[in-house]
Formats: structure tokens, sequence, C-alpha cells
């Protein structure tokens, strides 16, 4: 196998065939000559940088090694790489050791099993030594590129005319036959006419596809239709706006050289008529300003320094025209004979033959599930609601082009499975109590993480999402907590660590808008219980206003002020000592660590949720290195006493203090109160927990009171 240019590889890796790639092999150098010769082979550069994920000493990334590759390559020889064997045992469940670099990286490839037949000699992804994955691709007129060879395409520039045509392609699709991504209430997929929506009251013109007619402003005046939204993060550049002063000229057309290039890529993908002018759908720019560096729009050019382009010339009596398949004596399609075509035969053929024999090893592209998660797009304030409430997105980024729906996702390369990861919140087919709560939840954990330049638009940013919620659901929101009637909405908690209230944007305790942190409502169900709501009666009553008077002058005018009201029962528990700082009778080490046996009359059933520890032997020092367990519940969690000093529960405060036999049980979910000094019945929050003891609720008085 060689390269288009040849110098970019070793005498090594130039040898290695299809054959090779698919079988497996060894490769001839040892892992120290294989770094070295990584400072100019591309091959052995990615080798490298991918089984340096085993390194233990190694914290980054296989695109970080390759930038500092002339830096650190001389200490990676030298590093010691991960090994983990699983024992079973309830102290022992698994064991890690530190363990030398291998001499040799043996490549491994991934198979691909169809659960009707045996494994088929596909060649998608694989490794060297164990080593992060290696995805393998080919371009469309490659010989290689066919699902029994090498399935995956490779990735090309985002406008290209292939990307049109698979987005073309989908969004009829989704058109035509995805009930989940109709309008709620519209459930026929024979209707298109539902497509057809009301239009903001000013869109931009982007003209024919021809180009006669430069894009404009233009008053839709209670029309319906369809429309593009462009989803993006602004950046520190200048932004161009429509003002009173320039409207009328941005309606007769708007300044082209003024405009960001992301708006310039978006009206250009717009003019694409055929594709989107009876759907609505969002683009979403999300490498744009990833790195707050000036709009580079929404065409970037794919550029993976890690990425090899490999080819395998085959002799023509090896290969028919019309396909790159030859039956071996194994009976499997494959190519098995190679041999590298010299220059001497004209320049354009050596060409032709490298486009039509090329296929490529990259870092795999991370799916798009979690390609978004990690941008920074993803994590802003406002977008929260485009994703959320968008039925179809088209994603842009650095790698290549994704898309998704509320039934389907897909990407350029073919390599997303089609079941789409997002949930359809307000479809006809998800309106459900169960669906609700989740999306509560959903609401909590990753709002409240994203970030907002203007603190004063907490929960402005969110109110679309929360009108529409209340129309399906038929849940009213209050300071970002639904009205539900049961109080399950109020059973939040700081997942890690405290959660302050902010300084320049007040809201009432019973609410975690008000509060910087991550909120979480997940504390492990009781085993083989049945829920059951405690409280009644709850009413809601909030205003815009705030009740601590603007103590730093820095509040704009959004504050929340508000109550509560319910009738619950109300009992009287002491604050004890931090649940991690607990000491156990015959037990020396440290909380998280503890058997479930005994941790299980503190946490309940629920420590069978909270994983197994592992333990790692340090090879150079001979010593045991100890990984706790994650357990559910964050370090500031505080142990309940009742008033005999008995532990009963737990509370996880909202703002932390500076100083395997079953058994029958009944939690009882609580919310921590502070009596406020005006009324013995007003109360704020403090915390949420959970009561494990059984007797407690007897002593309980039920009373109507009122959080603040």
């Amino acid at each position: 196998m060689s390269c288009d240019m040849s110098s970019l590889l070793c005498g090594s890796c130039k040898a290695i065939t299809f054959t090779m790639l698919l079988e497996g092999f060894v490769h001839p150098k040892r892992f120290t000559d294989v770094v070295v010769s990584g400072r100019t082979c591309k091959l052995c550069r990615l080798m490298v940088c991918m089984y340096s994920k085993l390194q233990i000493k190694s914290p980054w990334s296989p695109y970080e090694v390759e930038k500092s590759y002339d830096t650190i390559s001389d200490s990676l020889p030298s590093l010691p790489v991960v090994s983990r064997e699983l024992i079973g045992l309830d102290e022992l469940p698994y064991f890690e050791t530190l363990e030398k670099p291998v001499d040799y990286l043996p490549w491994k490839r991934e198979y691909v099993m169809d659960f009707t037949s045996r494994p088929k000699p596909v060649l998608r992804y694989g490794n060297f030594g164990g080593g992060s994955t290696i995805q393998v691709s080919a371009c469309e007129d490659s010989y290689y590129h066919s699902p029994e060879m090498v399935p995956l395409r490779d990735v090309t520039t985002c406008a290209a005319p292939r990307n049109y045509t698979m987005l073309r392609k989908w969004l009829k699709n989704c058109m035509e036959t995805h009930k989940r991504c109709r309008p709620s209430g519209q459930n026929s997929v024979s209707d298109l006419s539902c497509e057809s929506v009301a239009l903001p009251i000013r869109l931009v013109d982007v003209g024919s596809p021809a180009g006669e007619m430069c894009p404009f402003l233009a008053e839709t005046r209670g029309k319906r239709g369809s429309y593009l939204t462009l989803s993006h993060r602004w950046g520190t550049h200048k932004k161009t706006e429509t003002t009173k002063d320039n409207i009328h000229r941005f309606k007769q057309a708007l300044p082209m050289d003024e405009l960001p290039q992301t708006f310039k890529d978006a009206i250009i993908s717009a003019k694409i008529r055929d594709i989107f002018e009876s759907s609505s759908c969002t683009l979403a720019a999300v490498h744009a300003l990833d790195d707050d560096s000036n709009d580079q729009g929404l065409f970037l050019p794919h550029n993976d320094p890690l990425a090899v382009r490999m080819c395998c010339p085959v002799k023509r009596k090896a290969v028919p025209k019309a396909s790159a398949k030859v039956l071996n004596a194994a009976g499997r399609n494959c190519v098995w004979k190679y041999e590298w075509l010299k220059k001497g035969q004209g320049e354009a053929d050596i060409s032709d033959i490298i486009r039509h024999n090329t296929i490529v090893l990259r870092p795999s592209i991370a799916s798009l599930r979690y390609k978004m998660r990690g941008s920074k797009w993803y994590n802003r304030g406002w977008v929260f609601q485009e994703r959320v409430l968008s039925r179809r997105i088209i994603y842009y980024t650095g790698d290549k082009v994704y898309w998704d729906c509320l039934q389907e996702q897909g990407d350029e390369q073919g390599v997303e499975t089609p079941q789409s990861s997002r949930n359809a919140w307000f479809s006809s087919e998800a309106m459900a109590a169960s669906n609700a709560h989740s999306f509560v939840k959903m609401l909590a954990r990753e709002y409240s993480t994203c970030e907002l330049s203007k603190r004063k638009d907490n929960l402005l940013a969110v109110m679309g999402v929360c009108n529409k919620f209340g129309y399906y659901y038929g849940q009213t929101f209050h300071a970002g907590i639904p009205d539900d009637g049961t109080g399950q909405s109020l059973l939040w908690h700081a997942s890690k660590d405290s959660m302050p209230q902010y300084k320049d944007f007040h809201a009432p305790s019973w609410t975690w808008a008000g509060r910087s942190g991550k909120p979480s409502y997940y504390i492990p169900e009781p085993l083989e219980t049945i829920s059951e709501s405690l409280i009644s009666h709850m009413s809601f009553y909030t205003r815009t206003d705030c009740d601590s008077n603007n103590p730093h002058g820095i509040c704009e005018g959004t504050c929340i002020s508000g109550d509560v009201s319910l009738i619950a029962p109300v009992g009287e528990l002491s604050r004890g000592q931090k649940l991690y700082d607990m000491k156990f009778e015959g037990y020396n080490g440290p909380t998280e660590s503890a058997p479930s046996q005994l941790l299980i009359w503190v946490l309940g059933s629920g420590v069978h949720a909270s994983g197994i520890s592992t333990f790692r032997i340090d090879s150079e020092t001979g010593t045991i290195v100890y990984n706790p367990r994650n357990l559910f519940l964050p370090w500031h969690t505080e142990i309940l006493e009742d008033s005999s000093g008995h532990c009963i529960g737990y509370l996880v405060p909202d703002v932390s203090r500076s100083s395997n036999e079953p058994i029958s049980e009944r939690c009882i979910d609580i919310i921590g109160l502070e009596t406020l000094a005006d009324s013995p019945t007003r109360y704020r929050r403090i915390g949420r927990g959970r009561i494990l003891c059984n007797a407690w609720l007897a002593q309980c008085t039920e009373e109507k009171i009122t959080i603040g």
C-alpha cells in the first residue's frame, strides 16, 4: 500500500495491504521505532497518537498529541499503559495494572455482525494496540467504496452537491413518512399542508437560485408558509442588525458585503429551493466561533491533521472494470493482489489510479450526540429552545454534515444509527404524564448549565419552551418549576457542588432558576415500591419583582418573587454530620467504598445504583491505588437525625455548610425548610432529602405551609 505522496509514508507502511487491514496484522517496526518514524511518516504518527489513549500519564487527546508530537514523543515509549482484568468479587470486581507499552503494535479490525450470518469482512473501524478507534472510509468513486468492503464515505466539503442530494432525500422522506415529525394533532403524513405555519413578522427573501435578485428583508403580513432558521453563536465580531435607520434600505436589498460569512452561507443553502421550499428546518452552525475567533461561515473546509490518505493500486487483471471485488480462495470479497504502478505510465493515468484506489484512515469522528454536547453552541442559553423546538435540524460542523429530525438522524458518511436520539416532547405520541416529568428533569439538567451573556435572560431564554409545554401538557411553569399538583417538580437538588444564589438575578428558594450550578432530580427509586404523593392543594403565586431589594445594585428588572403553598406532613429533624465523614463499626475505609450492606441502612436500596469500586496496583511501587465508587449523592450531603440522635435519612443542602440482604423499606422524599422570621408558617427551602424511617411520618402533623 502506498499513498498519493509516497514521501509521507515510511517503507513499512507502504507495504501494508488492504487484506492486512481486513484480516489483521502486526506492524513490523518496534513501538520505539514507530514513535521516531512518526516524525515523518503520517501513518506511524496516527498509530502513536491513537495508542497514547492507554498511557495513564498522558492526559492528551490524539489531536493534542499530534500538535505537540515533536515535544512529547521522546517520553511516549516509557509511559506505562493501563490493563484491566475482570475479577468478579464484590470487594474487588476489577483489577487494574500498569504495564509497559507493547513492543509491537497489532492492528485489529472491528467486526460487524448482522446476527443472521457470520461476521462480514467489512472494513469500517480498527485500532492499533487497543488504542483509540480509527475510522476507515473511501471516496464514492473509489473501487473500495461498497457495502461489502469499505461502506463509509469519506467526508467532503459541506456545500458539495453530494451532501445536498442526501439532504434532499432525507427531507422528502421525513415530510412524507415520519409521524413523529408532524405537528401535534396532525398525524397524517400524506397531507403536506400542515407543514405550512404562521411566518415571523419579517424574513429574508433569498431570491431565486440563479441569483437574479439580491436578498432583501420581506414583511410577511400574516402569511403562512415554511422557512429556515439559523442557529449559531454571534461571537465578538461586528454584527449586522436591523434598526429603524436601515430597515427601509434592507427591504430593498441586504448589504451582502457587510453580512457575516455564516449569514452568506445560510442564504446560499436557502436558495436550494427544491430542498427546502416545502419544509421548515433549522440550520445549526455548530462549529461557528467555537473558539471565539472571526466568523468563518457554515462551509468550513475539512482539515484533519491525522487523516492519512492511502492508495492501493492493483494489477488490471486482478480487478474487473466495474468492481474492485475479487473472490479469493476463502470465498470472501476482497482485493487480494497489489502492485504499485510506476509514474512512467503517465501522470494522468497515475492520478486516475490514485483517485479510484484510495482509502482514508483517520481518528473516528464523534457521533452526532457527543459532537453536539461537546460544542459551545450546544451549551448556549438561547440555543436551548431552538434545538428543543426544531423538528428538523441540519448541523454544519468542522468535521462533516449531520442531519436530525424527531424520528431519524444521519450524516454524510453513513455512520450514524438511523434512530434519532432527540425526544419528540411535543408530538401527539409523546404526550403523557411520565414524559412530562422527563421533560422537567431534562430542562433543569441541561438548561441550568447553559451560558448566557446576560443573567437577566435566565428565564426569558427558556420562556418559549415553557409556554409550549404548558399548551400541550396543561402545566403552567412558575420560575422554571411546573405546577404538576404532586410536588415532584420541587424535588430537585444540587447534583455536584453547592448552588449559591446569583447576585444579579433573584428567584424564590423553591426554584433552581435563581442559583448557579447544576440541579438534578435523580435519586434512585427504592426497590419494589409504588410512589404516592403526600401533598395536596399546591398553588403558586409569582410576580416580576425582586424581594432582595437589589442589594448589589446589579439586578436588571427580570427577577422573580413569589410563594408556593401546599398542605403536607411537617416534622422536625436535626442536620447531622456529612455523609462522607461517617464511620461504620467494623469498617475503617472511606464511606464511598463501604459495603452495600452497611450503606443500605443510610441510603436505602438505592445504593445498588451506585456502581462498584475498582483497585489498581502501581507496577513501579507495588502499592494498591483506590478508585472509589460513585455514590448518587454529592460530597456535601448531610445526615438527618431524629430527636434521639438516630440517623434516619439524608439531606442534600442547596448550599453546603462550612462546618445485599433485602429489608422492608419505606422512603419519604422531603424538602428541607427553615422558618422565616416574618411568619411561623412561612418557610425558606434549604435542600432536598429522603427519610428511611417508617415511624417518623407518624410524628408529623399535617399543616398548610407557604414556601417563599
